[in-house]
């Protein structure tokens, strides 16, 4: 816990050095307009966010990162690269890959990435090499219910048709009587 407080001190120091620059009309700081030195003074941002990425990847139970070795071991999940085509099929050049998929790795599913500044970033613990991935099985075919069909001889068929239809017989006979009994 002393390494993130640490950290957490450092990086309050490289925030709190200088003067606030105030705004001016055009919306420049009097920093940038007036101290050519102004750039030389905003490099501690990336330090700055390499000290908030050790502290939060550590809150969150990540060991063993260094201001020399996080950038190495914390990415952002990337861009993939490739040819760029705009609307109308021309290319407009080559892109390269970026963060974790420059590298070959992608982030494991279920993964949660840690917002650092404007950046959300994966631990290499959080990733796994493209391809590794066990292929899927082969959908075995279902299986199905087969149910059993009797095997009728003719004669069969034929005393199954009459007694069908002398049910039926019946049913019209019923059927004229009640309307008979009743008017209808």
């Amino acid at each position: 816990m002393t390494d993130v407080n640490t950290a957490l001190a450092a990086l309050l120091a490289l925030l709190s050095k200088g003067d606030k620059p105030t705004m001016g009309k055009k919306g420049r700081s009097s920093g940038q307009r007036r101290n050519p030195a102004y750039k030389a003074k905003a490099k501690p941002t990336s330090a700055g966010n390499d000290l908030l990425a050790i502290a939060a990847f550590e809150a969150k139970g990540f060991k063993g990162l260094t201001p020399d070795n996080v950038r190495s071991l914390v990415k952002t999940y990337g861009k993939a690269g490739g040819p760029q085509f705009d609307d109308n099929g021309k290319s407009l050049g080559v892109t390269k890959a970026t963060g974790w998929l420059a590298e070959g790795r992608k982030v494991m599913a279920g993964q949660k990435g840690i917002k650092v500044g404007p950046f959300t970033l994966f631990h290499r613990d959080q990733t796994e090499v493209i391809g590794d991935t066990p292929a899927p099985k082969p959908e075995q075919p279902k299986a199905v219910a087969t149910i059993p069909v009797p095997v009728l001889t003719e004669d069969e068929i034929v005393a199954q048709a009459k007694a069908i239809l002398a049910v039926r017989v019946a049913q019209k006979a019923q059927a004229a009587a009640l309307q008979a009994e009743y008017g209808v």
